[in-house]
């Protein structure tokens, strides 16, 4: 399992309160790569940072959440996105989930501890980040061979 502080985390809520929160909670317990978004679009223009886990609030006012998801699988389908809502609508949920999503959150459940729950479950599942620098076989295969 990887140490906490190896994760980078993006938060996007266009709520800032529940933003600078959730935040907290994961700087509580471990976590040092935190980055917080209050739109989905300045998530997508930061995407290049590569982000392992994403907690994607639903209805923010520039883009809902399942668009950001959208974008965020076709950049990269690794990435894990959690959302986080207000919205207690099992429908969304089953949508979220649907269109990749590994979790629907309501956000009065939320405290530290279910933070550190969710961050416990998720350790599992994270795509570790390839180092700079550092190219996979294939691409050191690709290299060799000209391509």
């Amino acid at each position: 399992m990887a140490k906490t502080s190896d994760h980078s985390i993006f938060l996007v809520d266009d709520d800032i309160m529940s933003l600078t929160l959730y935040g907290q909670f994961l700087k509580n317990i471990g976590y040092e790569e935190v980055h917080l978004f209050n739109s989905g679009k300045d998530c997508l223009d930061s995407l290049s940072l590569r982000p392992q886990i994403i907690f994607l609030d639903y209805s923010m006012e520039d883009m809902n959440g399942i668009d950001v998801l959208k974008k965020v699988r076709l950049f990269d389908p690794t990435i894990i996105v959690v959302f986080i809502s207000g919205n207690e609508s099992p429908e969304i949920a089953e949508d979220a989930k649907k269109h990749g999503a590994v979790d629907f959150i309501v956000k009065s459940s939320i405290n530290r501890e279910r933070m550190k729950n969710i961050m416990e479950d998720l350790d599992h599942i994270v795509v570790p980040r390839q180092k700079p620098g550092k190219k996979s076989l294939f691409g050191r295969m690709k290299s060799g061979l000209g391509i």
